[in-house]
């Protein structure tokens, strides 16, 4: 995804379905955060929900912030020697204020039929200094676990909860 047109999940009759990659919309899609992304625009998690409001409003409040959920993949038939991947490109604070210790960005996979507790992390990142350049990660995607339909990912913040704060751009 890049972010270029609405992908999250919405009512709008004018979104061809098609274009709604996300099933949650709690990550903000943005032009203005991120310096010099990749594309024109990024998703950001943050410490703020889909309203933009904080998640809780104590000072020392912190936790899981932003979930970014993709819609069901049909990766069914595929076996490791496909090299499937995950790749995508992140960016700490950017214009907006960076993540530091504890914070940290995961990713999980899904592995489908096996229920909500069916999230396994593969990846994950901790806080770190502010930066204007945008790092690369490659997942791999080998375990039959995930190799099905109905396989997905997600993005995962952990967060100071009482504002605009932590962010983490992703793009592509």
């Amino acid at each position: 995804d890049d972010f270029s047109t609405y992908s999250l999940p919405t009512d709008d009759p004018e979104i061809p379905d098609d274009l709604r990659r996300w099933e949650d919309d709690f990550a903000h899609i943005n032009q203005t955060m991120a310096i010099l992304p990749p594309t024109i625009g990024v998703a950001t998690l943050d410490g703020l929900d889909e309203t933009g409001y904080p998640y809780q409003f104590s000072q020392d409040s912190y936790g899981l912030a932003d979930v970014m959920t993709s819609r069901p993949i049909d990766l069914g038939g595929l076996t490791a020697e496909n090299s499937v991947y995950l790749h995508f490109r992140y960016q700490c604070g950017g214009f907006g204020n960076a993540p530091n210790e504890p914070d940290s960005l995961i990713v999980e996979f899904l592995a489908p039929g096996g229920g909500e507790d069916a999230w396994f992390p593969v990846w994950s990142t901790p806080g770190q200094l502010a930066s204007d350049v945008f790092l690369e990660a490659f997942i791999p995607v080998d375990d039959i676990l995930f190799l099905q339909d109905g396989f997905q990912f997600r993005f995962k913040n952990y967060s100071t909860l009482s504002g605009n704060l932590d962010h983490w751009n992703i793009d592509y």
